[in-house]
């Protein structure tokens, strides 16, 4: 009976590792595409600023602070 409880509990450990490393994955994959999207927010207000459009406005379509906007102007 004891051999069985200890093969049990291996088992529990190794799914459970496994459940650990999918969530890992996971986890990765949307930091991947948060920094994507800001990415792209930040490539939107860099063009808009070349069109010369208005500071409020790029701030307003693209939901970017002012200061990181004006970090794209130098």
């Amino acid at each position: 009976m004891r051999a069985i409880f200890i093969k049990d509990k291996e088992i529990f450990y190794t799914i459970l590792h496994e459940l650990v490393r999918s969530l890992e994955k996971v986890e990765d994959k949307e930091k991947g595409l948060e920094k994507g999207v800001e990415k792209g927010k930040l490539e939107v207000a860099k063009n808009l600023l070349e069109l010369g459009i208005e500071m409020e406005k790029i701030v307003k379509a693209t939901g970017l602070p002012e200061d990181e906007i004006k970090k794209l102007m130098n």
